[in-house]
């Protein structure tokens, strides 16, 4: 199993990986259009440019995983560090969501599932 960074999920199948979880963190673009009370900065539109070829490579990549998991990210901000805890038990909560598809696929691959 191996955390997915765009582009990254066929090395590590080549390295052996079982299964491929793909967690898709990337920023929203929802987080800007709220919270716009005047014109973007210059910071604000290259961020969005990025933002905008890494929203293409992850849809490719969460394609190809077994199982991708997307938390809720709505409202949550490239630099909002002091809501690290609210955005862990959404990760958390996008994880749990996951496990019955990850059940499955460990029965599927060792026909065996451990309690989990």
């Amino acid at each position: 199993m191996a955390a997915l960074l765009p582009l990254f999920q066929q090395i590590v199948r080549d390295m052996g990986a079982d299964f491929v979880i793909a967690v898709n963190a990337i920023y929203r673009h929802d987080y800007i259009k709220q919270n716009r009370d005047s014109e973007p900065s210059v910071f604000d539109t290259a961020f969005q440019i990025v933002n905008i070829m890494s929203i293409h490579m992850a849809q490719e990549n969460l394609l190809a995983a077994d199982i991708a998991i997307e938390p809720d990210l709505s409202g949550i901000g490239p630099g909002d560090f002091l809501k690290a805890p609210e955005i862990v038990l959404r990760g958390e909560l996008g994880a749990t969501d996951a496990v019955p598809h990850l059940k499955h696929l460990l029965l599927q691959k060792f026909s065996y599932a451990p309690p989990i």
